[in-house]
C-alpha cells in the first residue's frame, strides 16, 4: 500500500522536497517560514547556571552541580520500583538502577577488576 504524498503547502512536502534535492515551491517555504515563527521555534538559548543542562554542557559550579544531583536523585527514586523486566541488566542496571541480580553483580565485579588493572597498570607507567 502506498503512503499518499502530502500537497505542497505543507511542512512534509517541503521536507520531501529537500530530500528530493529540489529547490522548494513558494507554498511550501512559506509555510516552513511560518512554522519558523511560532513561539518556541526561535533560536535556541544557552543554557542557564543551576540547571541540568548547564551540567551536561560541562559546567561544575555548584548551582550547576546541585540541579544535577537533584535531578539524579529524583529519576532514581523513581526507577526503584520498576519491575526486573525493565531494567536493563548488567553494569547499567546494577549502576543506574540498583539491580542486586547476579548478572548485574558480576558485570558490575569485572568492571571493578577492570579498572583496580587499568590503575595498576597506569601507577607503574613511568
Amino acid at each position: 500500500m502506498d503512503r499518499e504524498l502530502k500537497p505542497c503547502g505543507t511542512s512534509a512536502a517541503y521536507r520531501r522536497h529537500l530530500r528530493h534535492g529540489e529547490t522548494p515551491c513558494d507554498a511550501c517555504r512559506e509555510v516552513e517560514n511560518a512554522r519558523g515563527r511560532l513561539p518556541g521555534n526561535g533560536p535556541m538559548q544557552p543554557a542557564q547556571h543551576g540547571t541540568p543542562s548547564k551540567y551536561n554542557a560541562g559546567c561544575r559550579c555548584d548551582a550547576c552541580t546541585a540541579a544535577h544531583r537533584e535531578r539524579t536523585r529524583a529519576w532514581r527514586e523513581a526507577v526503584a520500583g520498576l519491575p526486573a523486566v525493565f531494567v536493563p541488566h548488567g553494569l547499567n542496571g546494577y549502576r543506574n538502577y540498583g539491580c542486586r541480580c547476579e548478572t548485574c553483580k558480576a558485570a558490575a565485579s569485572e568492571d571493578n577488576r577492570a579498572y583496580r588493572q587499568r590503575r595498576k597498570r597506569k601507577a607503574a607507567a613511568p
